[in-house]
């Protein structure tokens, strides 16, 4: 083994099949896409991979190329007794592709993550995207949460005037907003695919874009791929806008653009709790509810403004299969398949009955929370999902 002075991984279990080893090396390139440190991965197989080699044959029709953005990666093979010693613990990051084999490794070093598509839910998704995070020493964690500080305290005074905030949501009834009134001392947050609809981008003149699942928006799918670009274009239409994204996955999608574009990213932490949180610049996190609208869109506009509308939140209809109907304008359906072929534990883990009966239950409380706060919520279209339903104010065309 020859020492790396940036950074050494160790890639376990085995590999066996030449694909199996793109598809993973795929993976953790589009991780460390634009790392600024020096990679070396070391791997255990019979195969000889040849990163230069690989990456100019891979191809799939689920996932881009990202092994061709990746210069500053080198591979090293070692021989699977090697494991046996003690220079395991020297290792900054272990990834280990088949969760069946986690257990015989993270005794020996606990730096151990789980990069493996068929495992829970999202933990290959989640772990991939926050790869670059996950590999951050403590300075680097103390400038990256001063920085998103700045950002934060800076929308605080971007938006100490305005009176109302605006969020825009996926569901069919989106493509009414074109026919409606958008206040115009209002902060105006849009969400995850809606990018891709230009018209009615440039109708709402977005503030603030939010997305944050991890396959979805900070995957190697074409569907993620896809995403990325439409930001890219919104970053040339719209000069001001700001991108909130969780904490965790602020280092990758920030390395992925331009420098130019860094200070319009802000990461807001996500934690595993109880209690509800607006955030302030000194209180900055949110709590995890695993939906966009309650996550983040509810609880920033509600830290910033007393009144809150929100557009196109159709829950699920009766008739819907799948979690829920999108604007067709505003979503890219040809590519959805790319996800769940990319990510096959998500189908496979995903309750959607569970998940929207969860999902209406903590949309009811955090509104009851920021109620108790002084805050008013307006659903501006019709909605299937009670705490909208009950909370309806919708504005009769010509009246």
């Amino acid at each position: 083994m020859t020492k790396n002075i940036g950074i050494n991984i160790l890639l376990y279990p085995e590999l066996k099949t030449q694909d199996k080893a793109t598809d993973i090396l795929n993976r953790i390139s589009w991780g460390l896409i634009n790392y600024n440190k020096r990679i070396k991965i070391y791997y255990i197989s019979e195969l000889s991979l040849i990163y230069e080699q690989i990456s100019k044959t891979y191809s799939s029709v689920n996932t881009g190329n990202y092994l061709l953005d990746n210069s500053n990666i080198k591979l090293e093979k070692i021989n699977l007794n090697w494991l046996l010693s003690e220079t395991v613990k020297e290792f900054d990051l272990i990834l280990v592709w088949e969760t069946s084999k986690l257990s015989e490794i993270v005794e020996k070093n606990s730096r151990t993550i789980i990069i493996d598509p068929y495992s829970e839910h999202s933990t290959e998704a989640d772990n991939i995207a926050s790869l670059q995070y996950s590999l951050l020493n403590e300075d680097e964690k103390a400038e990256l949460i001063a920085n998103n500080t700045e950002i934060f305290q800076n929308l605080y005074k971007r938006f100490k005037n305005k009176t109302i905030a605006s969020l825009f949501l996926t569901g069919p009834s989106l493509d009414n907003v074109l026919q409606k009134k958008i206040s115009s001392n209002g902060i105006k947050m849009v969400c995850n695919s809606i990018v891709k609809n230009q018209l009615l981008m440039e109708k709402i003149d977005p503030d603030i874009l939010m997305f944050s699942d991890p396959a979805y928006h900070f995957g190697p799918s074409k569907y993620s791929e896809s995403f990325r670009r439409y930001i890219h274009e919104c970053f040339q239409k719209f000069k001001d806008l700001i991108c909130i994204v969780p904490e965790r996955y602020l280092p990758l999608i920030s390395s992925y653009y331009d420098p130019c574009y860094r200070d319009h990213f802000l990461g807001i932490p996500v934690f595993d709790q109880n209690e509800f949180n607006f955030p302030r610049p000194n209180k900055l996190f949110v709590r995890y509810t695993g939906n966009i609208l309650t996550q983040f869109m509810i609880p920033v506009a509600s830290a910033l403004t007393k009144v809150v509308e929100i557009f196109g939140a159709d829950g699920r209809a009766p008739t819907d299969n799948g979690f829920w109907n999108h604007s067709a304008k505003s979503q890219m359906h040809d590519l959805e398949s790319s996800i769940y072929k990319t990510h096959p534990s998500l189908a496979r883990d995903t309750n959607v009955k569970e998940y929207y009966k969860n999902h209406c239950e903590m949309l009811e409380n955090i509104l009851r929370f920021g109620e108790q706060k002084g805050i008013k919520y307006y659903s501006k279209t019709k909605s299937f999902i009670p705490a909208l339903n009950n909370r309806q104010k919708i504005e009769i065309p010509g009246n």
